[in-house]
């Protein structure tokens, strides 16, 4: 019954499709009627390398795909960071703030083993492209 419930009501005023197609043409719709839209597609979480890259080439490709629709007026395309890198090394990042706020961020990339600094690296590269992407909008 809750599924049922959420698929009539919930889907219907928060969810703009089940597809990229479906998700430009209701933004657009919008658009038109100068109201603005919030776009994300939901991107799954995973722990290897492999599921942060797919995660990454997916929210690219939203990116890209709503800078070329036309009519869409986009507030702005959220982005889960622990999508693109391990929720375990955000934690951890995070503790070693916590315990030292006022490090540097230079400071915090030396005390990174080797695989961390790829890791943060990666990570930084991806963010960074999605936003200069989603700039061109």
């Amino acid at each position: 019954m809750l599924k049922l419930s959420v698929k009539f009501f919930a889907f219907k005023y928060f969810c703009a499709g089940a597809t990229m197609s479906d998700l430009l043409a209701t933004a657009s719709l919008l658009g038109n009627s100068n109201i603005r839209s919030i776009v994300d597609s939901a991107s799954e979480d995973g722990e290897t390398e492999t599921d942060f890259a797919m995660n990454y080439v997916s929210k690219l490709n939203l990116i890209k795909a709503v800078n070329k629709a036309e009519n869409i007026n986009i507030k702005y395309i959220p982005i889960k960071l622990s999508s693109i890198i391990s929720k375990n090394f955000l934690i951890n990042m995070a503790k070693v703030i916590d315990t030292n706020p006022r490090i540097s961020y230079h400071e915090l990339i030396r005390g990174l083993d080797p695989d961390g600094r790829l890791q943060i690296e990666k990570f930084m590269d991806r963010l960074n492209s999605l936003c200069q992407v989603y700039a061109q909008h």
